[in-house]
């Protein structure tokens, strides 16, 4: 992400959405590369973006698709990076954590058992909006 886009963006914005985890949740990433990645992120889109927003990482341990034991390891995991993601962000002017909440439901998920369906990432936008700061607004610390 940071290498590919940040880059493009061309500030300042009012906030811009961060929205990972899922490939380093599968890939296993370790957590000094996670959270140095993760204070590399910040540090580059800070001067771009007046507000960040993360949402949390999704929460694959909910992917019925996925068989036993690899849906728990990776829930888990997952879990652990949003966690970790979590801390990064508390605290910290202007940076916001989103968790994911969103229901049960199977309409949320698509066809391929893995990623949302429309309705899935149309809830997950409703989510990340309701979080989403109102201008000149300060992230809650």
């Amino acid at each position: 992400m940071r290498r590919e886009l940040v880059g493009r963006i061309e500030g300042p914005v009012d906030a811009a959405l961060v929205v990972l985890g899922v490939n380093d949740t599968l890939e296993l990433t370790r957590r000094a590369r996670w959270t140095s990645e993760l204070d590399a992120l910040v540090s580059q889109l800070r001067p771009r973006a007046k507000q960040l927003v993360f949402s949390g990482v999704p929460p694959l341990g909910r992917i019925a698709s996925l068989p036993q034991p690899l849906r728990s390891a990776l829930g888990a995991r997952a879990r652990y990076l949003d966690a970790l993601l979590a801390r990064r962000c508390a605290g910290e002017p202007d940076v916001r954590h989103v968790p994911i909440a969103l229901p049960r439901r199977p309409v949320l998920i698509s066809g391929d058992g893995f990623h949302p369906s429309s309705l899935g990432y149309a809830a997950w936008a409703a989510e990340l909006a309701r979080a989403w700061p109102a201008p000149g607004a300060r992230a809650p610390g």
